[in-house]
């Protein structure tokens, strides 16, 4: 029972410091540290009883290869030119976000 309640606490801990760490991730770490070997579902299980929960990406349209090169063009041409950027205000309209596991409350 002892192993067990260190196991839970290993994935909770793990998914704190990383979350981004797969199940397949925390098998292995798992496996490594304590010599068990979990089946994925009992440690997405795991996780969901310590509160995790899952998200998956939005979408984001990627960069064209076309669009990132007239960047980089406009970018070496700023430079060229001296722009020090000391009189623009940037903001950003774009939404970026990577799976994640969050906490949510029970």
């Amino acid at each position: 029972m002892a192993i067990l309640v260190n196991i839970v606490t290993a994935i909770e801990n793990a998914t704190k410091a990383d979350d981004e760490l797969t199940a397949h991730g925390l098998k292995v770490k798992i496996q490594a540290d304590f010599g068990v070997s979990l089946g994925l579902s009992s440690i997405r299980k795991a996780r969901r009883k310590l509160g995790w929960k899952y998200g998956r990406t939005r979408f984001t349209p990627m960069i064209r290869d076309h669009n990132k090169e007239a960047r980089l063009r406009q970018a070496l041409q700023w430079i060229e030119s001296g722009e020090t950027w000391h009189d623009v205000l940037f903001t950003d309209e774009s939404t970026e976000a990577l799976e994640h596991f969050a906490r949510f409350k029970m």
